[in-house]
């Protein structure tokens, strides 16, 4: 290996080191403020919002979306009913032991408050780039989250705290890493 070789290694590698530290600082801050916002953990944060963003979802579809066990969706749901955040309408789809999720008033703007909450923590990591750094990095990030997404479940794990409103399926880099895994 020649010393410009080494040098580059070196650098991929410290990029490498300083991506992880950076993903892992952005999620941890993005749990806290989320739970700053709401009082709940980051999967019934979770949970909540993709009961708000997909209206009619079952327990099944919820457990899928957040890679939860089918009696861990459960108890969140349970627990949402007691809150008053949500519940659960029988026979709202086709089979009618199926039950269909919705929230509440107050479930919907606790929702709203989390995934402000969300936003505000991405937004205030955007504020120092001018618009050709905010270009670039996107781009960047389309091109690269295929890498870390695995296609089917993960797709929606991985967005399992997206404002949808904000990233249509047309557009979202994750539906479009593996169009044809994507629900």
């Amino acid at each position: 290996m020649t010393e410009t070789q080494h040098v580059e290694n070196g650098e991929v590698q410290r990029l490498a080191n300083v991506l992880g530290a950076f993903s892992l600082a952005l999620g941890d801050k993005i749990a806290r403020a989320i739970a700053e916002a709401s009082d709940l953990g980051v999967m019934a944060s979770a949970a909540l919002i993709q009961i708000g963003q997909n209206p009619g979802l079952s327990i099944e579809q919820l457990r899928r979306f957040l890679g939860l066990s089918h009696s861990a969706a459960v108890r969140i749901i349970d627990q949402f009913e007691r809150d008053g955040l949500a519940g659960r309408v029988r026979g709202a789809v086709k089979d009618s032991r199926v039950t269909s999720l919705s929230l509440s008033k107050e479930g919907e703007a606790l929702m709203e408050r989390m995934l402000a909450a969300r936003h505000d923590v991405a937004l205030a990591l955007l504020d120092p780039l001018n618009d050709a750094e905010r270009a670039a990095l996107a781009r960047l990030m389309d091109k690269t989250i295929g890498k870390i997404v695995d296609a089917g479940d993960d797709q929606d794990v991985v967005c399992r705290l997206c404002d949808l409103r904000t990233c249509p399926d047309e557009r979202c880099p994750v539906t479009n890493a593996h169009p044809v895994a994507a629900m």
